[in-house]
């Protein structure tokens, strides 16, 4: 125990020098920052938790990639009625946003054959991933199909809608993307 002002004084200086030197070897860059405050979790107000999956004809594609551009996350399945009923209106947005909205169409637990047979009879021409073991599915708590999420330009989830999602809403929550 310092017993002297001047050793106090010593002592105060080497902890605020070691304290200014742990803050600055610690700190987070602001490009890897939430923008939301929040741990990533699949709710709105929360960081969409990010993810890699792979494309039918290979290709990786990973939800971090388009951050600064709004995304539609869709989760699907070939077999699902509601799935199939609203994604004409999805491919419509899709192409009349000219990329300043993203749609992703995760499909789960299915073939990358039934996806493209599928998305051709459709004509569905946004990025359709695979989640092949549900494993990104499980993270975002998909319960049923469709679920269908709206994430701003900076990751963070604004709405998440459980069942089919109808045009007038779809409309709505793309152009409330494209306000903020």
């Amino acid at each position: 125990m310092p017993k002297t002002r001047q050793a106090w004084m010593i002592m105060t200086i080497v902890v605020a020098v070691v304290g200014s030197v742990w803050a600055m070897l610690n700190r987070v860059p602001v490009e890897l920052q939430n923008p939301s405050g929040r741990p990533p979790a699949p709710q709105a107000g929360h960081l969409a938790p990010d993810f890699t999956l792979t494309m039918e004809d290979g290709e990786q594609i990973a939800l971090s990639d388009f951050r600064g551009t709004p995304v539609v996350l869709n989760f699907w399945a070939t077999w699902c009625g509601p799935c199939r009923a609203e994604m004409p209106a999805f491919e419509s947005i899709w192409r009349e946003s000219d990329g300043q909205v993203q749609f992703i169409g995760v499909n789960v637990q299915e073939s990358a054959a039934q996806v493209s047979a599928f998305a051709t009879g459709l004509g569905i021409s946004y990025p359709l991933p695979l989640d092949p073991n549900a494993a990104i599915a499980r993270v975002y708590r998909v319960r049923a199909f469709p679920t269908t999420l709206f994430i701003d330009e900076q990751g963070v989830i604004q709405e998440m809608i459980l069942g089919q999602v109808n045009e007038p809403s779809l409309d709505a929550n793309v152009s409330n993307l494209l306000e903020n």
